[in-house]
């Protein structure tokens, strides 16, 4: 699988790539078409097509930010189970009870969730930290969740 930074460079390639592609549909359409109207629809065609590609474009931006993201005190347990598959088996390991049908799991972070079963936290993000080959987790050395 390649790496959070060759898909980022990936993905700019693709999305150069596509805009070009566009600009020459663009350039045809506007030859083929009376001019009156050729201009207006090509343009918000092209608009569209642009803001479609824009979101794209965050969303995997989005998703490399999180494959690239520690496991910290501040993230939720769900986004710790989306970060890795295999987070539910170090949360069980550590006797952390089955969260995949509990509500809580959206709002609570893994801080609290430690603190709630009495669980040490620094071993714990080593543990899921491991799991990615990420740094060591310590509470001080954790990024602050992003809001």
């Amino acid at each position: 699988m390649d790496s959070p930074t060759s898909l980022h460079a990936h993905l700019h390639v693709w999305l150069a790539n596509l805009t070009g592609r566009v600009f020459q549909r663009l350039v045809k359409t506007l030859e083929n078409r009376p001019k009156y109207e050729s201009v207006e629809i090509a343009q918000s065609g092209l608009a569209a097509r642009l803001h479609s590609i824009e979101q794209r474009v965050r969303s995997l931006e989005t998703q490399i930010e999180r494959q690239q993201e520690a496991f910290h005190g501040g993230m939720t347990i769900d986004r710790a189970l989306a970060r890795s598959p295999r987070a539910r088996e170090v949360l069980n390991r550590h006797h952390l009870p089955d969260c995949s049908g509990c509500a809580v799991r959206f709002d609570e972070t893994l801080e609290e969730a430690a603190q709630a079963y009495g669980l040490d936290l620094d071993h714990l993000l080593v543990d899921l930290n491991a799991l990615i080959g990420g740094p060591m987790g310590h509470p001080a050395a954790s990024p602050t969740p992003a809001a």
